[in-house]
């Protein structure tokens, strides 16, 4: 790739940008381009508060009495010949 990004150039790369999957040079440059374009900086605002969100997200747990009665549900769907479970 060139030096210079466009805001398509970020945008295709923006979740490899966020997963740390570009090499060091690829990933300076759509840098340098997120710290002058406010439309890019606004994108990537918004796909790290998604991200963050996520994260957030994915560390509750559900409450044992739910868990209960999904097991339960499962157990009676089998007992009753269901195969999907």
């Amino acid at each position: 790739m060139t030096d210079d990004c466009g805001c398509d150039d970020l945008v295709s790369h923006l979740f490899q940008l966020f997963d740390a999957e570009l090499e060091g040079a690829e990933c300076a440059r759509l840098r340098r381009h997120l710290e002058g374009c406010p439309h890019c900086s606004e994108l990537a605002d918004a796909e790290e508060h998604i991200r963050t969100l996520i994260r957030r997200s994915c560390v509750e747990h559900a409450p044992e009495s739910l868990r209960t009665r999904v097991i339960t549900q499962i157990t009676v769907l089998r007992a009753q010949g269901r195969s999907e479970f």
